[in-house]
């Protein structure tokens, strides 16, 4: 009898802590009732209030186990879906207009991979300092490249040392390595890995060397074996090492060393896949769809860029064998799933704002196109959320909807655990704490 009775006492405390009501402070901003995809799992945890106070998260919890203050803000998420802010890891910002295009999408936090186009150092500073508002800017030095046509800053082993430290020294977060010989290439990593910066960009690969009619020359071996951090352009392992015709053997083994280096991978594939359109026969009238549409846009200056990009693309573009020019989507996703299979770290860029791909929009388009390739949209959504956060060295800031990390959400209509598209389902956004509604942002 004894036992029954400390069994029920057990019983009734249990049910007493478990329906215990939490006291919140006044001055929360509460998204209740809300389904909640924190990218900590693929599993959604239904109507529960995520507590937010000043630019963090507070708390996750049921509703039920809440009493909402009189003076909190409170934000009706019935019926929603709350998850992570975006993280385009590829962009190009050209002037402060495409600041608050990345937040009407959702996108809080862009890696700038250009420090010579615009001045993405500068947004980055005026943002943190509260005097912009934009998303979160990590920003990459002007190119580093002994190439014509762009910024000659190393052309000789020591003005390429010299650079890396200007540029260490001016607080860029990384390095963009652009074309370079392999003498440069090896002075810019031992300089870079010596001041502790890292280094993504473009593979100088001895296969984009001979597409390109460089002197680059630099086997990819070396490159995953310098500390290089990220290759930009999936498409650059086409072109280095598929150009003719595919190999699984070949690609499996790629997979294995680039994942064995922790070199990560920066996707743009919806750029390629475009690209690829164009490059085949009948494109001219793909060009010619795509003017309509961003002539009826109306944004100064986007057509004629656009006139620009294309005639580049079609004149001066590495030539790609017409076989593959066919194939880039199938070679594409085929990279895509033997880079993820091995455990390869993959991060969604756009490459936006170039002429063809615009801020914030685009990463929803580049997310369709990776998920084209057969993965499940909770593993598209972390390229772009825990991903991108853990490669930045900032897992404990962004990435996930958690107790303690930043305040960047977005508010959707659908689920994004059932399809990517839902992505684009954007009701409002929250950046550092700050509530934006759709109507708003429109």
């Amino acid at each position: 009898m004894k036992k029954l009775i400390l069994s029920y006492f057990i019983f009734f405390f249990i049910i007493a802590g478990c329906s215990k009501i939490i006291t919140l402070p006044e001055d929360v901003t509460i998204i209740s009732n809300v389904n909640v995809v924190t990218m900590d799992s693929d599993t959604l945890l239904a109507n529960h209030s995520v507590i937010v106070q000043g630019d963090s998260i507070l708390m996750v919890i049921p509703n039920s186990k809440i009493k909402i203050p009189a003076k909190a803000t409170v934000i009706d998420g019935t019926g929603k879906y709350l998850m992570p802010g975006l993280v385009d890891m590829h962009t190009h910002i050209r002037d402060t207009s495409n600041l608050s295009k990345y937040i009407r999408y959702g996108v809080t936090t862009v890696r700038d991979m250009a420090g010579n186009i615009g001045t993405p150092l500068a947004w980055r500073n005026q943002i943190i300092a509260g005097k912009l508002t934009g998303p979160r800017i990590i920003a990459a030095s002007p190119f580093v490249s002994n190439e014509d046509g762009f910024p000659k800053n190393a052309e000789t082993i020591d003005s390429a040392k010299a650079s890396i430290r200007a540029y260490h020294q001016k607080g860029y977060d990384l390095i963009k390595a652009f074309r370079m010989r392999p003498e440069i290439f090896k002075a810019v990593m031992q300089e870079a890995n010596a001041l502790g910066i890292t280094v993504s960009g473009h593979l100088p690969d001895r296969g984009i060397s001979q597409a390109l009619k460089g002197n680059y020359d630099i086997p990819i071996d070396i490159v995953l074996e310098s500390g290089f951090k990220s290759i930009e352009h999936l498409n650059e392992l086409i072109l280095s090492s598929f150009r003719e015709e595919w190999n699984n053997v070949k690609m499996e083994k790629l997979a294995a060393k680039i994942a064995s280096s922790n070199t990560a991978v920066t996707t743009l594939i919806g750029t390629d896949i475009i690209i690829a359109s164009i490059l085949q026969p009948g494109g001219e009238k793909i060009v010619d769809s795509l003017a309509n549409v961003i002539e009826k846009r109306g944004v100064e200056g986007e057509l004629e860029g656009f006139k620009n990009q294309t005639n580049f693309i079609i004149n001066s573009r590495p030539p790609i064998p017409d076989a593959l020019s066919t194939r880039v989507p199938e070679f594409t996703f085929k990279i895509l799933r033997a880079l993820d299979e091995a455990g390869v770290t993959l991060l969604a860029g756009t490459d936006s704002h170039n002429p063809l791909f615009y801020a914030g929009e685009s990463l929803h388009f580049e997310l369709e196109q990776i998920a084209r390739a057969g993965l499940t949209p909770y593993q598209v959504l972390e390229m772009s959320t825990t991903n991108a956060a853990k490669f930045l060295g900032k897992k404990n800031q962004f990435g996930k909807v958690v107790k303690g990390l930043k305040a960047d959400m977005i508010l959707l209509d659908q689920n994004p655990l059932l399809s990517i598209s839902a992505t684009r389902s954007i009701r409002g956004v929250m950046l550092n704490g700050e509530w934006f509604e759709i109507e708003q942002l429109n």
